[in-house]
């Protein structure tokens, strides 16, 4: 089986296990509700001009502009193909988007890693410890992220990956990628730098070759800068209609004020290492992948360089603002910068052939990830945030730093709260525990409330409830399509494992060495 049809074979295998742990619906989300009912008002707007009839439906503009539109509206057209005007059905179709999305990051993180490697072992193991061992399964739920990821890991793959012949159609496909990274969400602005840095690596390889005192050098890079600049300034412009942001724009650079430059710096560890919020701690594997910096930067600083760039735009810029990380899993606003390290990883192993006793720690940290990731995909990740209001303690600092409001510890209590569920002497489970005073609790201190965690303790996938709690068809039927869905993932998942694996003794052809032959070429830009 040849290498390409793996990589499909492997977006399907994560597809159907991604469907199959899903919850069905996404509405709950974030800001999807309002994403919905923007791209259902356009929908509606879009066929009353074809059909040359007046409407007088306006549309509520969401708070990241229109672009995040065009990735839902085919979902919600899918729907009332198929389903009419059914709200439900709607919603479960939607759903589908952030899954096919990180199932397609993943995908490239297989193909990029096997390039870097030679090795289909490697893309295979880097791209499972992806889409498993890190906050990216959990977020193919949440889907706040998902686009904005998947598109700066295409334009990366595009200006570092294998050089190809820059036509017009691919400097436009390249174009296209750099300024939906930059433009699907708000904070896509922080990775201006890392885009940047992809453009003038994209334009300037092979630049031995090209004369740029020729005004015909330049009109690929003036397209693909044009196209970046008109896009952004669309979406920038729509995304201004949004209610979100009609409080004006000094309240908006108010939110950055995180409180002092120690502050932003104590932000900025937090983001990477707390035990509540922490990259390594989300996602395990990432630890390796920034101890593997050095080596991964003597073979492509390309690639490293873009990594870096990534991760310190969005570390530095969310560190600016109080709310650095909110109730959802994990770091949040990094999400982006995952799928860029764990391509740095692959750097790191390039020409090492996969041995089980030399990567213990990856498999051990993956394994970590795993557990981990499958805690974050298993409960509605606002149930923390519901069960905090409720304890009248749901302040933004209590999320970031308080141990009792750990994600993976409260998701943890959940878990042990569900699977005692119908026992006689059942009692309720208060949280949060009682604090430890020091010394002795004051006297006038206020009373701590506290909640039933049996409340919350419902599973996300459909597959984990009772069918009796199944009362609409639209969920039975979802239950018997992920049932055949993951015995289906796991089947074709194991079965690229054992291809891969097989083929170990036979490896690709050793990769060109990209960070040679850019050293060795010389930038003769203006």
């Amino acid at each position: 089986m040849t290498p390409q049809n793996l990589h499909w074979l492997f977006f399907l295998a994560v597809t159907l296990v991604y469907l199959a742990l899903s919850p069905g619906s996404i509405l709950g989300m974030g800001y999807t509700a309002e994403n919905l009912n923007a791209s259902s008002q356009i929908i509606v707007n879009v066929g009353s001009w074809l059909t040359r009839q007046a409407s007088t439906t306006s549309v509520n503009w969401p708070r990241h502009g229109i672009l995040e539109l065009v990735f839902e509206i085919p979902f919600l057209l899918l729907s009332r193909v198929f389903f009419g005007s059914s709200a439900e059905w709607a919603d479960r179709l939607l759903a589908l988007e952030p899954i096919i999305a990180t199932s397609l990051l993943c995908s490239l993180i297989f193909v990029w890693a096997r390039r870097l490697t030679s090795s289909l072992v490697w893309g295979y193991a880097l791209a499972l410890a992806a889409a498993f061992g890190t906050m990216l399964w959990p977020y193919a739920y949440i889907g706040l992220e998902t686009t904005q990821s998947l598109f700066l890991l295409a334009a990366g793959y595009l200006a570092l990956g294998p050089e190809r012949k820059r036509t017009w159609l691919r400097s436009f496909t390249f174009a296209l990628t750099c300024v939906l990274a930059v433009s699907l969400k708000s904070n896509g602005i922080f990775l201006a730098p890392a885009v940047a840095s992809l453009v003038f690596f994209y334009f300037s390889r092979d630049s031995s070759n090209v004369d740029w005192r020729s005004t015909r050098a330049w009109a690929k890079p003036l397209m693909a800068l044009s196209v970046i600049a008109v896009l952004y300034s669309i979406n920038a412009y729509t995304r201004s209609w949004s209610p979100a942001w009609s409080s004006g724009t000094l309240r908006t650079f108010a939110a950055f004020n995180a409180g002092g430059p120690l502050i932003v710096a104590l932000n900025a560890i937090s983001l990477l290492g707390s035990t509540n919020k922490g990259l390594i701690m989300y996602a395990p594997v990432v630890g390796l992948s920034l101890a593997a910096l050095p080596q991964a930067y003597r073979i492509d600083r390309r690639v490293v360089i873009f990594a870096g760039l990534t991760l310190a735009g969005l570390l530095g810029g969310t560190s600016l603002v109080f709310f650095w990380a909110d109730e959802t899993w994990g770091p949040r606003y990094l999400h982006s910068s995952i799928g860029p390290l764990i391509i740095c990883l692959a750097c790191a192993r390039h020409s090492l052939r996969f041995q089980f006793r030399r990567e213990i720690p990856l498999m051990a940290l993956t394994l970590c990830g795993v557990g981990i990731s499958a805690l974050g995909s298993s409960f509605y990740y606002g149930a923390l945030h519901q069960a905090a209001i409720h304890s009248s303690r749901s302040t933004i600092e209590a999320l970031q730093h308080d141990p009792n409001f750990n994600h993976i510890g409260f998701n943890l209590g959940l878990w042990k709260v569900w699977a005692k569920r119908g026992r006689p002497s059942e009692q309720p489970e208060h949280w949060p525990p009682a604090p430890r005073w020091w010394f002795e609790k004051p006297s006038d201190a206020p009373t701590l409330k506290t909640v039933d965690l049996r409340q919350y303790a419902s599973p996300q996938p459909l597959l984990a409830r009772d069918w009796s709690t199944l009362q609409s068809m639209p969920d039975q039927i979802t239950w018997y399509i992920q049932l055949a869905s993951l015995c289906l993932g796991i089947s074709l998942l194991a079965g690229i494992g054992y291809l891969v694996w097989k083929d170990r003794v036979r490896p690709l052809p050793p990769a060109r060495a990209p960070a040679a032959e850019f050293l060795a070429t010389p930038v003769e830009m203006p």
